[in-house]
C-alpha cells in the first residue's frame, strides 16, 4: 500500500467519537463521576489543574492528585505555528474533549505566544529511525492504546463507551513523524504526570504510528556519481553485544562482493562486517527492508535507521519501512558475529517489487567504497519565521496568562489567585474549561468537603490514584472498571484458549496481598510484562506519579523466607514437573515453551509473589482468582499426590516455592525442554569453552574436583570468574545449537574485573590503559594440561610469555585457588605491573593480604623488596604488583580465598 494512501487511511478512521457537548474528558469522571459527586469532583480539580492557580492548604493537598501540564521546553521544535494559534484561541474546537482551558488571552496576543513558543527549540539532536506504519493498527489496538482511546477501527461501536479519551488530528499537531515519535517512545518527558503514559514501545513501533499517523517526506534519490555492480564490504575483528560505529575501527580485510555474503570475513567467530552502496528503487512509494540474520544487524538508508535486529541473538528477522524517490539511495547493512552459526540476508518489498532478497542487479558501489548521500529534512515550520520582538512580547503575555501550568524557565512563578479553601462554586472566572452543569456541581460539591484535618485513607489514594491514571480502563478493583463493552474486543492473546484470563488484566483487589513489594515497585517503575500469552502492556506512569501505590496496596507485609533447604528444592522439581504435577503443562519455564498452553513463566512466581498469598492461592485457585482455570492438587488441603515428601501438603507448597525461588538457577523440571547436564569434576579437572555469563564469548570454564571452579577470558587474557560448589551447566550449548551465555551453577560467585592484566606505565600513578586484548598487544597461544587435567594458560604480550596456572586447594570451610604465573622474556622490560584488582575498596590486612570489598583475600609471594601498591583511581581502588623483569624468568604465586 501507498504511503500516502495509509495517511489517507489513518485520518479516516481515528476520529474521535463525537461529543453531545463540549466538556473536558476525564475518564475517571465520564465513568464513575455519577457514583459519588464529591470524589467525582475532587478528580477534576486535581485534573483540571485547580491548584495551579488557586493554592491549596496543606493538609488538604494529599486528598488531591494534581495532574501537571505539558513540559513546554522544546515547543519550538516539536509543534506546528498554525496548530498552536488555534489551540491557544480555543482547544475544545481543535479537540473536542480537551482539559487545557480557554484562556482570556486577547485575539491579536495569540500570534505573539506563538512566536515566543516557537523561539523555544531542542538542542538535542533526534536520529532518524524508519518504521512499519502497515503494524501500527495492530499495534495500536492491541498494545493498550485503545484502552483509554478511540481505536483504530472504524466499524468499532463505542456507544457504550462512557471513557474515550480524544487524541484529536496528530498530523495537523506535530511538525514532523520523528517528532510524535519521540513522544510515543517516552511520553513522560513531556507529559511527567503520567495520564499519557509510556507504552515501553521499540523506537521502531514508536516511528510505525508515528508514520501511519503524519507520514514522511519520501527520501530524495542520491547522486553518487559513476557507481560499478556489487557493494563494498570490510572486516573487523572483536566481540561485541551491539553494531559498533565501525568508523572507529581499522578493518582488517576490505573489498567488493556481488551481495551480502560472509564468506568474505574468512572467520567463524568474533567479528563484524559492513556492506556499503546503493540500492536501486524503480519507482516512487513506500519500500519495506527486512534483515535476517544471526547474530544482530542493522540497515540504514542515508542517515536513517531503517531495520534494527542488533544484539547476539539466533536467527529472527525484524522490518522497518520509508517512503523513497525514484533512484539510487545510500544504504548500509552492518553485522556482527559471536559464536555458533552466522547468517545474514536481506530483502525488500514495495511498488512493483515483490518480497525476496535485494537482487544484484540492484545493488551498486562508488570504486572507493564511500558513500554519497543526501538527506531530506522534515520542515517543521514551513513558512514560518520567528520575529524576535514578538517573542519578547509574547513571553510577557506568557508569564501573566500560562506561567501558573507551563513553567519553562528558572524562577517563573504563579499567578496569584484566590487560595481554594475560599473557592465556593465548580466555575473558574479567569478561564474557560467548557464544563457541564454537572461537572461544576461535583466540583462544587467537592470544594465544600475538602477538610485539611481528614486523612486520606490508603484505600482511597489507591482509589484517587487508579480514577485519575485510568487504570480502571484495564483492571477492575472492589467491583468497579475493566474494558468497557466497544474496546473490550481489542483485548486479545496470542492465540492460546485461556479465555478472559488470557486476555483481559487482572483484577487488583488484593494486589498488596499477593505482590511482593519489590516487584510492585518494579512493576510500577518499568511495566514489566509476566504474562506472554497477553498482547496489552502494563503501561509506566512515572515513579513520582506512583511511587505511593507501592505503600498503599501493602496491606501486609510478606512472611519471613524459609531457610533454603536442598531437598525440598530436589522435591519441589519433582512436583513441577511432567512426573509431579505437571505445571509445565501451562507455564513456560525460563522461557522454555510449555507442553500446552503458553501460560506465564512459573520461575516469575516467587519473585512477584507474597509467600502467604502463593501458598492460599495453591489450595484454592477459584476463591483468589474468579474464572481462573488454574486446578487445585490439594482439594479440602489434602495432597492428590502421595509419592512426594508422603503427600504433606504443607511440605509439598513450601517444596514448590524454594524451588521456584532459585530463579533462573533452577534445574529444568523434568519433562520440559533441554534437561540439565551438569558437568561434575570428580577425580580430575573439566574443562568447558563456550559463551560463559561473565567471562564473553571465548570464556573457558574449569571444573576442579576442589569445588572451586574459574572462568578465564581468552579475549582479554583475564581471570573473569571464581565460584565455589557446583561446575556448570551444558545442556545450552551440547543441545541444538546452542545460543546464548551460560552462568555458573555454584554459589559464593566473584567476578574479577575487566581489562588488560598488565601496562607497562611511566610511575605507580600513571593511568591504567583502556586497551585489552590485540588491541594492547596480547595473543592467546591455548592451553597445556597436567596429568590432572589442569590447564595452564599461555599467552603473551609484547616480547613477555605467560604460562598462568591455577590450582584448586581443599580446605574449610571453603577451597582456595593458588595462581602460579611464570613470565619469559627474552630482555629485560622496565616499568612492567601487574593489576591484581580493581575494587570499591582494597584494603591490606595485618598478616600481608588484601581484602577486597566483596570479600575476596588476595596473598602474594613476591622477590625480597618487592610489594604490592594500592592506588585511587576514578572513585576506585586498584591494587598493582611490580614485575621487575630481566633477561631470563620471574615467577609470581597469588592466593586466592573467599
Amino acid at each position: 500500500m501507498m504511503h500516502a494512501a495509509m495517511t489517507a487511511l489513518f485520518l479516516a478512521v481515528v476520529q474521535d467519537p463525537k461529543l453531545d457537548e463540549p466538556r473536558p474528558i476525564v475518564a475517571g469522571f465520564e465513568r464513575f463521576g455519577a457514583d459519588e459527586a464529591v470524589e467525582g469532583g475532587r478528580l477534576l480539580v486535581g485534573e483540571l489543574g485547580c491548584t495551579n492557580c488557586h493554592k491549596a492548604d496543606p493538609g488538604v493537598a494529599p486528598q488531591l492528585l494534581v495532574k501537571k501540564a505539558p513540559i513546554l521546553n522544546d515547543a519550538g521544535s516539536r509543534l506546528r505555528p498554525e496548530w498552536l494559534a488555534k489551540w491557544i484561541a480555543d482547544p475544545q474546537a481543535v479537540k473536542p474533549g480537551a482539559t487545557m482551558p480557554r484562556s482570556a488571552v486577547a485575539a491579536e496576543d495569540v500570534p505573539l505566544l506563538v512566536h515566543y513558543l516557537m523561539s523555544l527549540k531542542s538542542a538535542a539532536a533526534v536520529a532518524p529511525m524508519g518504521g512499519d506504519p502497515a503494524k501500527a493498527k495492530e499495534l495500536f489496538n492491541r498494545a493498550g492504546c485503545a484502552a483509554c482511546h478511540a481505536p483504530l477501527d472504524p466499524k468499532a461501536d463505542l456507544k457504550a463507551d462512557k471513557a474515550v479519551i480524544p487524541r484529536g488530528v496528530l498530523k495537523e499537531k506535530y511538525a514532523s513523524a520523528h517528532a510524535l515519535g519521540q513522544f510515543l517512545l517516552d511520553p513522560l518527558k513531556w507529559r511527567p504526570s503520567g495520564r499519557m503514559p509510556k507504552m515501553n514501545l521499540t523506537p521502531q513501533e514508536a516511528m510505525s504510528l508515528a508514520t501511519f499517523a503524519i507520514g514522511l517526506p519520501p527520501r530524495e534519490a542520491d547522486d553518487p556519481g559513476e557507481t560499478q555492480a556489487g557493494l563494498s564490504y570490510e572486516c573487523f575483528e572483536g566481540s561485541w553485544s551491539k553494531v559498533p560505529n565501525f568508523d572507529s575501527i581499522k578493518p582488517y580485510a576490505a573489498g567488493a562482493v556481488d551481495r551480502f555474503d560472509l564468506k568474505a570475513a574468512k572467520r567463524d567467530e568474533n567479528y563484524g562486517m559492513r556492506f556499503r552502496g546503493y540500492v536501486e528503487v524503480p519507482q516512487d512509494g513506500t519500500y519495506t527492508f527486512s534483515t535476517f540474520s544471526d547474530d544482530g544487524s542493522v540497515l540504514w538508508l542515508g542517515k536513517t535507521l531503517v531495520v534494527n535486529n542488533d544484539g547476539i541473538h539466533a536467527t529472527q528477522s525484524a522490518s522497518g519501512s520509508i517512503p523513497l524517490k525514484k533512484g539510487k539511495h545510500a544504504m548500509t547493512v552492518g553485522f556482527i558475529q559471536g559464536g555458533g552459526g552466522a547468517e545474514l540476508s536481506v530483502t525488500w518489498e514495495g511498488p512493483g517489487v515483490k518480497n525476496g532478497p535485494i537482487p544484484a542487479k540492484a545493488l551498486s558501489h562508488r570504486a572507493d567504497g564511500q558513500l554519497a548521500m543526501k538527506e531530506t529534512a522534515e520542515a517543521a515550520t514551513p513558512g514560518f519565521a520567528i520575529d524576535a520582538a514578538l517573542a519578547r512580547r509574547g513571553r510577557d503575555i506568557f508569564l501573566k496568562s500560562c506561567v501558573s501550568c507551563h513553567q519553562v524557565e528558572a524562577g517563573d512563578k504563579p499567578v496569584e489567585a484566590k487560595p481554594l479553601a475560599v473557592l465556593k462554586e465548580g466555575a473558574c472566572k479567569s478561564v474557560n474549561y467548557s464544563l457541564t452543569a454537572k461537572q461544576s456541581a461535583a466540583i462544587t460539591a467537592a470544594l465544600g468537603k475538602l477538610d485539611p484535618a481528614v486523612k486520606p485513607t490508603a484505600a482511597e489514594r489507591v482509589q484517587r490514584t487508579m480514577l485519575a491514571l485510568n487504570c480502571f480502563a484495564c483492571h477492575v478493583r472492589g467491583g468497579k472498571g475493566g474494558p468497557e463493552p466497544g474496546r473490550n474486543p481489542y483485548f486479545v492473546t496470542t492465540g492460546d484458549d485461556l479465555g478472559d484470563e488470557g486476555r483481559i488484566p487482572p483484577h487488583l483487589n488484593d494486589a498488596g496481598a499477593k505482590l511482593r513489594k519489590e516487584w510492585l515497585q518494579t512493576l510500577l517503575a518499568n511495566g514489566t510484562k509476566v504474562r506472554p500469552y497477553m498482547q496489552t502492556r502494563m503501561p509506566v506512569f512515572g515513579a513520582a506519579t506512583v511511587s505511593h501505590l507501592v505503600d498503599d496496596l501493602e496491606k501486609a507485609g510478606p512472611s519471613a523466607a524459609a531457610a533454603r533447604d536442598k531437598e525440598l528444592i530436589k522435591a519441589g522439581r519433582q512436583l513441577v514437573g511432567s512426573k509431579g504435577l505437571s505445571c509445565i503443562t501451562c507455564h513456560t519455564f525460563t522461557g522454555q515453551k510449555s507442553l500446552g498452553i503458553q501460560g506465564m513463566d512459573i520461575v516469575l512466581m516467587a519473585q512477584r509473589l507474597n509467600r502467604d498469598w502463593f501458598g492460599r492461592y495453591l489450595l484454592d485457585p477459584v476463591s483468589l482468582r474468579p474464572g481462573t482455570r488454574m486446578p487445585t492438587y490439594w482439594p479440602e488441603g489434602k495432597s492428590t499426590l502421595k509419592t512426594i515428601l508422603e503427600g504433606d501438603t504443607e511440605k509439598q507448597v513450601e517444596a514448590i516455592w524454594q524451588y521456584l525461588s532459585e530463579g533462573n538457577k533452577a534445574q529444568m523440571p523434568v519433562g520440559i525442554g533441554p534437561q540439565p547436564m551438569p558437568l561434575e569434576p570428580r577425580d580430575e579437572a573439566i574443562i568447558y569453552r563456550n559463551f560463559i555469563q561473565g567471562a564473553g564469548p571465548r570464556g573457558i570454564g574449569v571444573g576442579y574436583p576442589e569445588r572451586a571452579h574459574l572462568a578465564f577470558d581468552a579475549q582479554q587474557m583475564r581471570l573473569a570468574l571464581l565460584w565455589q560448589g557446583d561446575f556448570i551447566d551444558a545442556s545450552k550449548h551440547w543441545v541444538d545449537r546452542g545460543a546464548g551465555f551460560q552462568a555458573p551453577l555454584g554459589d559464593k560467585l566473584v567476578p574479577m574485573h575487566d581489562g588488560a592484566p598488565f601496562a607497562a606505565l611511566a610511575d605507580s600513578t600513571a593511568p591504567w590503559p583502556k586497551e585489552s586484548g590485540h588491541a594492547a598487544g596480547y595473543q592467546f597461544g591455548g592451553y597445556t594440561l597436567d596429568p590432572k587435567q589442569r590447564p595452564a594458560f599461555e599467552y603473551r604480550f609484547g616480547k613477555l610469555e605467560v604460562s598462568d596456572f591455577f590450582e584448586a586447594v581443599a580446605g574449610k570451610p571453603a577451597p582456595s585457588f593458588k595462581r602460579t604465573m611464570k613470565f619469559q622474556c627474552k630482555e629485560a622490560t622496565a616499568n612492567l605491573w601487574y593489576r591484581a584488582a580493581v575494587s570499591k575498596k582494597v584494603e591490606k590486612q595485618e598478616d600481608g593480604s588484601f581484602k577486597l570489598e566483596n570479600g575476596l583475600t588476595l596473598r602474594f609471594e613476591l622477590p625480597a623488596g618487592d610489594a604490592p601498591t594500592i592506588r585511587q583511581a576514578a572513585g576506585t581502588s586498584e591494587l598493582l604488583v611490580p614485575l621487575k623483569l630481566r633477561e631470563g624468568t620471574l615467577m609470581l604465586v597469588q592466593t586466592f580465598t573467599w
